[in-house]
This record gives structure tokens, sequence and C-alpha cells, in this order.
């Protein structure tokens, strides 16, 4: 058998809109060998972009003195017309291909396997499922990338390693994986049909083990260890806070690892279950004594629900990416001992396909994964969770949280601001009141429709139309209320309103929300009868924001505890999207009662325990039984440059952010080329990214020799993590909540951080309204007493991850008010064990 594995570089990646191909690459594999290797620049007879010069390479004046496709298209027929094509995204490069082959005369229509289809079914685990990723993912020898025979040679190597993989399988998901693959687009079945052909001899098996230990942890020295210990023994529930600047999260990784070296029990408690795994990652090649993971239930696949899955699809009804994930998770099944959904690549959502499927989840069916860690934490004396999981056993009974077993447990919680804001998220209250007038109206409008007058129930179709009439005066209570708040906008905002426990409007809002309660008088066991399939989901969807309503009015009893707000989407004088939301300010003692079924606590706190004594976690969840210590740290100061002709007639600026967005583009350009590979601009919220974005795009002198990435605009962080990769150097302008929020970094690359705003939280906030009114804070106050503490408690987290996980090379600040405010010493003094600020008088 023979096949061709081939690449193409192309000026764009559409062929409609008139790209052409700049590249080509081919691996010609026969009977397990490698028989020849070929590449070959292509005249595309148009202008080559700046962007694919800079990510392949490739020089426009090479392409000029290259042959057109056309008077090499014999050529490469001959070389291809006896092989099987193979490709990493076929969909590209075949399309391409045969596009180009018709131009020339020649009709070209091979068979066809696209190794994208293949990764995602064989290696569900895989970061991503380009080939950088799933080079690092299955150790493969990968240089060069973005040039066609080197990408062609690489994956050839995969390939072989797909080949390999199948080989491994066992009979039964080998069976079920190659009957998916005869429903793909091309000829992938032919993977299992002859596997034999394309193992390549050439490449001997390899290992897929790599380690992504991070070198920085292995450095980090914890002089405190026993400093630590010795606390904790003398008081059982402590409280560790760093003095000046947050505790390096390195610092506590390696506090961890003493941990697992004195062998004690105990049980680890991450932020997310991406913390947790990093963690795992980096000590990959540390003696690990015997862990057990256990998570919340929903984290795990169900074996029943999956199987009720499997029986009741049908394959032809399945799209490519349906079956890809089926085959995926039948894989990832054969391998996995936990069934937790989170080791999945994000794409493999199979959770998302049962919902889709199942109408009812039976949540009485036994949950073999979850049930299974369970009885094996019983075995274990160290356990690794997270915060929701300490969520859900702080609900539980005690006698309910007895056979845990907790009290030989040493707890150790790696963020305690994050497990108080998770406390808050699980404890919200909230229905989507625009949603659910929807839902009522497609009822109504399907009992008009469908159901003959004779089998009409006049009682359930009265009940709903009752019901459409209160939804929309809650609605337009609240628009009404509103609208006079929020100016005329051209463009699609979200927008928060804070409802005052004293206002009016919150009492006409739960006087609506009572009235509805009392005329709820829907027969659950009438409406299913009444009711087709369906639509019974909507009707569930109704009677879940009904409770949801129920518990809302339930709450107002509890002013001091928590807050009314609605958020909603604004787009010219309309709403959209409108929610009703009861939030938390203090919680009840259900986790500080957990804690006491553990033999010790340890909480690490970045900083709001003892800076936000009133407004952090220590008093929203009630910690008063813990003792506090701040650890000493060695003094280390980041430079942190402001450019002094950044102040220059700021205050008679009317838009501000445009003005810092212009003295950055001047900086930036001062600074051509750029010296770091990873530029970052870090601002406060989605609409500053795009306006940056936009702003950069234009003002940056060599916009198209470097690449301008911005969250909310050029996809995923996955794909702007890649894009960073792969390029030379790179302009990223994110939110510095989603670098926390969703652990984002790149390993060994040296960067650059341009900070825009200091990360003051708006007076209008919600919840800052809320924990005025609740500490009985004056208006005039609210600034120094509040917004204050937060800014400087989220400046200094941040900074301290971008310490943590960047190579930082400069930083700036874009950002006066450390010099020029009368909160600047205080600023400078609360950060003067971790920053240096230095003006910058030349820009």
């Amino acid at each position: 058998m023979k096949y061709a594995v081939v690449d193409l570089e192309s000026t764009g990646p559409n062929i409609g809109d008139g790209d052409r191909i700049v590249q080509i690459g081919a691996v010609i594999v026969e009977n397990n060998h490698i028989i020849a290797q070929h590449e070959m620049l292509i005249n595309p007879e148009c202008l080559l972009p700046p962007h694919i010069h800079k990510l392949t390479g490739i020089e426009e004046q090479e392409l000029k003195t290259a042959p057109t496709f056309l008077s090499v298209a014999g050529l490469w027929y001959e070389r291809l017309k006896d092989c099987i094509f193979i490709a990493h995204n076929l969909a590209h490069d075949l399309k391409f291909m045969q596009a180009h082959f018709e131009e020339a005369g020649y009709k070209y229509n091979p068979m066809a396997i696209d190794t994208v289809s293949l990764s995602k079914c064989l290696f569900p685990q895989s970061q991503g499922f380009n080939l950088i990723d799933l080079g690092n993912y299955l150790n493969l020898d990968y240089k060069n990338a973005h040039q066609a025979l080197a990408d062609a040679n690489v994956t050839t190597q995969l390939l072989n390693k797909i080949a390999e993989k199948i080989t491994q399988l066992n009979r039964e998901t080998f069976k079920k994986l190659a009957k998916i693959a005869t429903y793909f687009t091309h000829q992938e079945v032919l993977l299992f049909e002859i596997t034999q052909s394309f193992l390549i001899e050439d490449y001997s098996q390899s290992t897929n083990d790599r380690s992504h230990a991070l070198t920085a942890c292995n450095d980090v020295k914890v002089i405190n260890f026993e400093l630590i210990q010795q606390k904790n023994l003398t008081f059982s529930h402590l409280i560790i806070e760093g003095h000046k600047r947050p505790i390096s999260q390195l610092f506590k990784h390696q506090f961890y690892r003493e941990i697992f070296t004195h062998q004690q029990e105990a049980c680890l408690s991450f932020s997310s279950t991406k913390l947790l795994y990093k963690w795992l990652t980096e000590m990959k090649d540390f003696p690990l004594s015997e862990f057990q993971i256990i998570l919340p239930k929903k984290y795990y696949l169900n074996l029943a629900d999956f199987d009720n899955y499997c029986q009741k699809i049908d394959y032809q009804q399945l799209n490519q990416h349906e079956l890809i994930v089926l085959g995926s998770c039948w894989v990832w099944l054969s391998e996995t001992e936990s069934g937790i959904l989170s080791e999945l690549n994000h794409e493999i959502n199979i959770q998302e396909q049962i919902d889709k499927m199942l109408e009812v989840i039976d949540y009485s069916s036994k949950h073999y994964f979850y049930e299974k860690a369970l009885q094996d934490i019983k075995q274990n004396h160290l356990i690794l969770t997270i915060n929701p999981f300490l969520s859900y056993l702080s609900r539980l009974s005690p006698d309910s949280v007895r056979p845990f077993n907790l009290k030989k447990y040493h707890l150790i919680v790696d963020n305690l601001s994050e497990l108080n804001r998770q406390e808050s998220f699980h404890n919200q209250i909230f229905t989507n009141l625009s949603q659910s007038l929807v839902q009522i109206q497609q009822l109504i409008d399907f009992d008009h429709q469908n159901i003959p007058q004779q089998n009409r129930n006049n009682s359930i179709y009265q009940q709903l139309v009752s019901f459409r009439s209160l939804f929309r005066e809650l609605i337009d209570k609240i628009e009404q209320n509103f609208i006079s708040q929020s100016p005329w906008t051209d463009r699609q905002q979200r927008k928060e309103f804070y409802l005052k426990d004293s206002s009016k409007i919150l009492s006409e809002v739960l006087s609506i929300i009572e009235k509805l309660i009392k005329n709820n008088g829907l027969n659950n066991a009438i409406i299913e009868k009444y009711f087709p399939k369906n639509m019974q989901a909507k009707l569930i969807h109704l009677q879940n924001s009904i409770k949801n309503l129920e518990y809302l009015l339930i709450v107002s009893q509890k002013k001091d505890r928590g807050y009314y707000s609605v958020k909603m989407e604004q787009y010219q004088n309309h709403f959209y999207h409108i929610h009703l939301f009861w939030t938390p300010i203090r919680h009840s003692s259900q986790m500080s009662e957990l804690f006491d079924h553990f033999n010790k606590v340890l909480l690490f706190s970045p900083g709001d325990t003892f800076y936000k004594q009133t407004i952090g976690s220590y008093h929203q969840l009630g910690l008063h039984s813990f003792k506090y210590y701040q650890l000493n740290q060695e003094k280390d100061l980041l430079q942190v440059q402001i450019p002094a002709a950044y102040l220059e007639s700021k205050d008679q600026m009317i838009d501000s952010f445009g003005f810092q967005i212009e003295k950055l583009g001047i900086l930036l350009n001062e600074q051509f080329p750029l010296t770091s590979k990873l530029n970052l601009i870090i601002v406060n919220n989605r609409q500053q990214a795009i306006d940056c974005y936009a702003s950069l795009r234009h003002s940056i002198d060599a916009a198209d020799q470097i690449r301008i990435l911005s969250q909310h605009v050029s996809g995923s962080l996955n794909k702007i993590k890649r894009y960073v990769i792969e390029g030379d150097s790179s302009i990223v302008i994110i939110q510095w909540q989603s670098l926390l929020n969703h652990n984002w970094y790149i390993e060994d690359c040296s960067t650059s951080f341009y900070w825009m705003n200091l990360p003051f939280q708006s007076l209008k906030k919600s919840s800052i309204q809320a924990q005025a009114e609740v500490l009985k804070i004056n208006e005039d106050q609210i600034f120094d007493q509040l917004l204050l503490p937060h800014m400087l408690n989220d400046l200094s987290v941040g900074i301290q991850y971008l310490r943590d996980y960047f190579n930082i090379q400069q930083a700036f600040l874009m950002d006066d008010r450390v010099f020029t405010k009368y909160y600047s010493k205080d600023i400078r003094q609360r950060l003067d064990e971790s920053i240096q600020f230095n003006l910058q008088y030349d820009l």
C-alpha cells in the first residue's frame, strides 16, 4: 500500500477568496517504509501576506523565482496519483490541491484520511490537536513548524503513533471505534481495516511520557516549613498570609511536597481541577506516596447515563464532531481509572451530548466512578480535591460526613479568597426572567396550535396566561426603573444594578414574586400527561425558575447576609437576558463547622484576611476561631516603570482610557523591535480589551511585523497561547482576572507586561454598594474603606501571579496615580516588599 502525507502552506485559509499555495511538502510511504520526501516553493502569483511570511519564514523574493503550480502540476500529479492522500486538517490541504489541479486540467479525487479526526479519537487527553500540542503529548521530533516538509514529517510520525495506538486497543473498544470510523467523511476506517500497513518501520516505538514540570518550582526554598508546621500544631485552625505581598504559588507547591515527604495524612484543596492537575504534572518526577483525587459528583462521567445514551443514539443522525466525541470517550474509558471528565480535552464534551440526548437524567442510578473514589479515599493517606467538594461536604449532615473519617486529615486550602468566592457562587440564587417568559409563551403557543379544543385543559392554559402576565409585569417593572440610568448605546453592553434593601423597586419586585408564588397551581403529574416529551424540558426549566423565585422571596428575610441585583444586556434602549440575583455577603456557619471535622486546618490567604478584616474572607466565612499568622518573606522587588510622558495633560482628556492606549502605542513604537517574545497588555474588563485591540492595530507602526492578539477578539485563550508559542514576537491583550481564573501562562517565554489601569472596582458595582450598606459605610468613605483595599489586594495578587508564571523582562504601569493621588503613599507602602515603582522620564 502506498500513501502520501502532505502539508501545504498557503497565502490564507480560503481558496474561495483567492488564497493560493506557496509551499508543498510530502512524505511518500510504501510497504511500511518512507521511499521519498519532497518539498517545493510555489509562486502564488500574488503578494505574500506579512503574517504568512512571519509564520512560515518564506520570503517574497523566494516565491518570485519559484515555479507556478501550473508549471509543476504534472510532476505533483505523478507523485500523488496512486497514493492515499493523508493530511492534518484535510479540509484545507485536500481542497487546495484539488482546486489547483483542476485549474491545471487534472481531476484529483483520491482516497483521503484526516489525522485530526483520528487524533481526537485516540488521544483525547492531549492539551490540543494541532501538531505542536500533539507533538508535545506524544514526544514527537518536531522542528521548524509551519515549514511544509517539516509538518508533513511530524504528521507521518503522528500517523505511526495512531496506528500503534489502534493495535493497543482492547477488542471491544477497537470494534466500537471501527464502526464509528465507517461514518467519517473520508477513508479513516482504513486505519482499522489494515492497521499494519500504516506502521512505519523507520520509526521505533517510543514512550509518550514527557515531563512538563516547572523548573522554577524546584528552586523554591521552604524556609518556613517547620515554622508553619509548629504554628499549626499549636493552633489547629490557622490562616497564613504573606507579609505585604501574597505567598508565591511556587512556595505553596513546594510546601505540599514537604507534606508528601513527611508522609502526613492530609487533604489538599485547590481552587480548580486545572490547578490540581498542573501541580500533579509538576510533581511527576517526585516520588509520590499514594493519593486519591475526590471531586464533586458532576465532575465524573456517569456510566449509567453514558450507557443509556449509547443505546439511544443513531450513528447516522450524529454529525462528525459528535461521532469523534463518542469515539474519544470510548478510548478514554478503556484507559481512565478515575472517570474524571476534566482529563479529557475541552473539545471532547461528552456530557453535553448526553444532556442533549437524554430528556430526563436518572439521578438515583449508581454512579460507578464517584462511588469508587469515595471508597478509595478510605485506603489512602493523601486526598487531593477542589474547593467545590468542600462546599458539598459542608452541606451534608454530621452523620453523612462521619463516614469520610475526616478527623485523621490535615486540611490545607491553597487560596482562601477563592474558597470564599466559590462559596458565594454556590450559595447564589438567580433566575432568568427573560428565558422564563419566552418558555411560557412557547407553551401557550403549543397549547393553542397543537391541542384540539375538546382536549384542552383550561386550568393549565389559564395558569400559563397568568404566569405570562406576572413575568411580563416583573420584567416591565425592572426595565422602567433602570432605563433612565442606562444611556442609549449603539453596541451591546452588560449592565448590573443593585437593588437596595429599602428601595421601592425591590419592594415592588418581591411583591410581584409573592403573587406569582401564591398563584402557582401547576400540577406536575397532570402537566406531564398533558404536554408531549419535547415540551417537557421547557416545563422543567419553568418550574425550576419559579422555585428559584420562591427561594429569592425566602432570603429577603436575611437582610444582613446578602443583596439583590439585576444583570442584563442592553442594546440601544432595550434590555435583554434579564436575570434576578441574590448573592450572599456573609455565609452560613456550614463551612466553618466543616472545618471542625478535620484534625487540623491550614488556610493560605492571598491577602484579604488582614487588610480587609470586615469585608474579606475572614469575616464573610465566619472564621473567628482561626488564629492568624503573617509569614515574613525575603524582600524581592520587581522594578515597575511608569512613563513620565504619560502623565502630561491626562486630566484634560475626556476619554482617559483612550488616552492611555494612545500613549501605549507611542511607547511600543519607541521600543520596537520588541525584545520580549510575549508582550502582555493587561486590562480590567472585556470592553477595554476590545478597544485596546482596535486602537493598537492602527497605531503600531510595525503592525504587519508583530502579531497583535486579544481576548474576546482572537479566539480562545488556548488558541492565543498557541499563536504566541508558534510565532516570534506577539502582543497579547488580556484581562487580569482571566490570567488567574484560567491559570493562563506560557512557560520559558520572555515577557514584558504593560498594566493599563490600577484595578479599581466601580463604585456602582452591586457588591460594593451592598457591602457599604451592610457595614454602614458612608458614601464619602467607600473609596478608602472598600475600593482602595480591594484594589491593593487585586494588584498584588495579579503581579505575584505574573512573577510566579512568567519570565518577566520589563514591567510597566500605565497609570500615574501611584504618584499623583492622595492615596499614592498608601499604595507604595503596602507594596514596598514586592514592587519598586520608578518614574521613566523619556518615552
